[in-house]
């Protein structure tokens, strides 16, 4: 229950702010998944203020393009992964894509598993949208959009000493008491096993370990 409190407590007395006015993002390119609704369009437009190059996802004084991708379809992720491979460079992605939803997919894997990869914090979103219920609990506790959007701009563009690391609400944060017990290790092991077999089921032309290794 403390947990619980400590979270709804933060979600009223924390409000996630914009990148500083100094910041600056010249000449780098920018990949945001999930960038038609919500926090993706929102954190799209605060760093096309920045001096971005290219953006791939409308913001004058950039380029950008608009590539389709469906998280739900791995042929539709090879084949955006096959553009990106194909561009000069790429500096920062966001991987913003997000769904509440426990149904399976095409793929029969649980949507939500497939496509959730960010989670920067109870947002007023789509995120919800396959769950009119959460519409309540959104008005009460959520931040905005844009506030949840200021926490994607605030990850990539900020907090090197944090590669890697837990960031919630703009700060490193240590990993939780299950990430770093025995029972954690066990089911991240799991997971991991589990989402290298899916990604060799569906993608075998891809060497996906040696691309990780790389990483």
């Amino acid at each position: 229950m403390g947990i619980y409190a400590g979270w709804i407590y933060r979600q009223f007395t924390v409000k996630p702010k914009p990148l500083d006015k100094d910041v600056r993002l010249d000449g780098k390119t920018v990949i945001v998944i999930g960038a038609n609704v919500g926090l993706g369009l929102k954190a799209a437009k605060e760093m096309a203020a920045y001096g971005l190059a290219w953006l791939i996802l409308e913001s004058p004084g950039i380029e950008v393009l608009v590539w389709p991708l469906d998280y739900e379809s791995f042929p539709s992720l090879d084949e955006f992964g096959t553009r990106a491979a194909k561009l000069d460079r790429f500096d920062l992605v966001i991987l913003n894509a997000g769904l509440k939803n426990l149904s399976a997919g095409p793929a029969k894997l649980e949507m939500d598993i497939v496509i959730n990869t960010v989670t920067p914090g109870f947002c007023a979103s789509s995120l919800h949208k396959a769950n009119p219920q959460a519409s309540k609990a959104v008005n009460l506790l959520a931040w905005t959009a844009a506030q949840g959007g200021h926490c994607l701009t605030d990850a990539v563009s900020l907090h090197g000493e944090h590669h890697g690391a837990y960031l919630s609400e703009q700060e490193g944060k240590p990993p939780s008491s299950f990430v770093l017990s025995h029972k954690g290790s066990e089911a991240r092991s799991k997971i991991w096993n589990e989402t290298i077999k899916v990604l060799e089921a569906e993608a075998p032309h891809v060497e996906v370990l040696a691309t990780l290794n790389l990483l």
